[in-house]
């Protein structure tokens, strides 16, 4: 059954009550569903980090590596070529390191922003379109009705 607001020519017929709630409902279960889908992706998104271990325990071996190639150079036979391999090696470990910790920021930063994009964006119709629409319907179910008995 629909309310009317009020009668004649050009009138537009109202959503039920009952109707209205339904809308309520799904609008509600819409939200919830893209904010637990953009937390999810951005939980996803932020495991991704990890990965920046395995680049991290590279780093190390390269630093041991070199720390051994450095200790090798100490030999007088073997000579000053061993250092110079050792600074270059201690230096690849240290931009690996670098890189892995950049990107590890970097991941996170954009599991934030996915996140926040997921769980935000679909939002827009609930907001542009259903909650003015609702908001409508609640002052159109107040407003008195032409040709009753309150005037």
């Amino acid at each position: 059954m629909t309310g009317q607001a009020g009668t004649g020519p050009g009138v537009v017929a109202l959503p039920s009550r009952r109707a209205v709630r339904l809308g309520d409902a799904a609008a509600v279960a819409y939200v919830l569903l893209c904010v637990t889908a953009g937390v999810l992706a951005g939980l996803q998104i932020w495991a991704l980090a990890e990965l920046h271990r395995g680049l991290v325990q590279t780093a190390e071996a390269f630093d041991q590596t070199a720390r051994a190639i450095a200790a090798i150079g100490d030999v007088p036979v073997i000579g000053g070529g061993a250092g110079r391999l050792a600074g270059s090696v201690q230096e690849a470990a240290t931009q690996i390191r670098d890189g892995a910790l950049a990107a590890r920021t970097q991941v996170h930063t954009l599991a934030l922003v996915v996140g926040a994009a997921i769980a935000a964006l679909p939002l827009v119709p609930v907001l542009g379109l259903y909650v003015p629409l609702r908001l409508a319907w609640r002052r159109a179910v107040r407003r008195p009705r032409v040709g009753s008995a309150e005037r």
